[in-house]
């Protein structure tokens, strides 16, 4: 994603205290939407793209010097929620986790490593509790910066409510990472996520493919929703509809207003951003 400055001639910097302030943050790079709580309206949209991929230490000097340079960013608002981008995640059941036993759960299924601390953040309408981690001294730094921050995993921000009828929706998150993120949902239970990297369109096609013969979906009828691709003339998305009969976009809410300065497509592909809101 190229960098771009979206902002409505309406924004107010001085009156932040009524703005909601939703980022996302990878080793690439940081988007920024800004919503106006009093209008329903996302006034601010933008992204900065990192030149090169960053370790945790250059990501820590990368948003340290950001927050503490970037006028937006200094501001107090009403709230702030985070959204983080990496492979590194893992779901488990309310029923029975437990906060001390965060590190176990995790390690199921990831290395930990020494810079790193988990974070945690509720599903509440799927009964389950998504882990994933970050940078601990970045994390720290942004608890710092901001008061009462929610944290949110990039692939899950995309599944705000369950399907209707006990249908299967599979939703696909394509990073600019280099992996995707695969959530299957069947009514309100989460049948399948995982993260897997990719290096080509056509490794994405495999792993949809598989997991459509995993859990006996209908490729014809069961829904494929993918975010992260900005519209119909994508080669991904090209490819997948060759194989996928139903496929559409997580777009922006329809009660969320966009500023007529923010190009829809960009917007597109930020929605899981957009749609904290």
């Amino acid at each position: 994603m190229e960098n771009f400055f979206y902002s409505d001639n309406s924004f107010a910097a001085n009156k932040s205290t009524i703005y909601e302030l939703s980022i996302k943050l990878s080793h690439r790079g940081i988007s920024v939407s800004i919503f106006d709580t009093v209008n329903k309206k996302v006034v601010v949209l933008r992204h900065i793209n990192f030149d090169i991929v960053l370790n945790n230490r250059m990501l820590f000097d990368k948003v340290s010097n950001i927050l503490k340079n970037d006028a937006q960013l200094k501001r107090k608002y009403k709230n702030v929620k985070i959204v983080f981008v990496t492979p590194k995640v893992t779901l488990v059941p309310i029923s029975i986790y437990t906060k001390k036993d965060e590190r176990t759960f995790f390690n199921f299924n990831h290395i930990i490593s020494e810079s790193d601390t988990i974070v945690s953040s509720i599903m509440t309408e799927f009964q389950t509790v998504c882990l994933f981690v970050m940078p601990e001294n970045v994390k720290n730094k942004i608890d710092k910066q901001f008061d009462q921050v929610e944290y949110y995993h990039d692939s899950i921000s995309k599944i705000q409510q369950a399907p209707e009828n006990n249908k299967t929706s599979i939703n696909l998150t394509i990073s600019n990472d280099n992996f995707i993120g695969i959530t299957a949902c069947r009514g309100k239970k989460i049948a399948l996520h995982n993260t897997y990297a990719y290096n080509s369109e056509t490794d994405i096609l495999y792993h949809i493919l598989n997991v459509y013969k995993q859990l006996d979906a209908n490729r014809e009828t069961d829904s494929l929703k993918i975010s992260g691709l900005p519209d119909a003339e994508s080669s991904v998305f090209i490819l997948l509809k060759r194989y996928i009969a139903n496929i559409e976009f997580c777009d922006v809410n329809k009660n969320i207003k966009l500023s007529e300065k923010i190009d829809k497509k960009v917007a597109r592909q930020l929605s899981g951003l957009i749609n904290l809101a």
